[in-house]
């Protein structure tokens, strides 16, 4: 089995380190990977037909999915509506909205009653500022998006 890993960071070079233990090193491809992880090619994971263009030349049956942007932007819909034999591992559009956007995750868990901590969300930061000074500063500030990991602040 051939299998391209998307993304370059170390959670994508970790996956391709433990998937090369498994199926060989020559049939694990990074997309686009970086100079310490083998077998990397510079490819722009948000062109969807690029990587089906790559994957069907190189005979790849498996794609890992590192980046959540791929995911949020649909990459597992755009092989399931091409028909593709090609699988994608990660959730579908849908699935990846609630990593894609906190307030849909807190939305969603509060609609089926999902115990997650009690939240406020705010279009102008002068009333963020008035509930930040009302609860003393104990809060947690979190970002509505993708922010790679950089987007939540512990305030006190």
């Amino acid at each position: 089995m051939k299998i391209a890993v998307l993304g370059s960071g170390g959670r994508e070079h970790a996956l391709c380190w433990k998937l090369a233990q498994s199926v060989g090193e020559q049939a694990v491809f990074c997309l686009p990977g970086n100079g310490g992880i083998p077998n990397s090619h510079a490819l722009d994971i948000s062109d969807f037909g690029a990587i089906n263009k790559f994957c069907l030349a190189h005979e790849i049956e498996l794609i890992v999915v590192g980046p959540e942007q791929a995911l949020v932007d649909g990459i597992v819909d755009y092989f399931l509506d091409i028909s593709s034999n090609i699988k994608v591992f990660g959730p579908d559009k849908a699935a990846a909205a609630l990593e894609g956007s906190k307030l849909f995750a807190k939305t969603f868990m509060n609609k089926y009653e999902v115990q997650t901590a009690s939240y406020n969300s705010y279009n102008k930061p002068d009333d963020a500022f008035r509930e930040i000074e009302r609860l003393k500063g104990s809060v947690v500030i979190k970002y509505d998006g993708l922010a790679g990991g950089k987007g939540v602040y512990v305030c006190s």
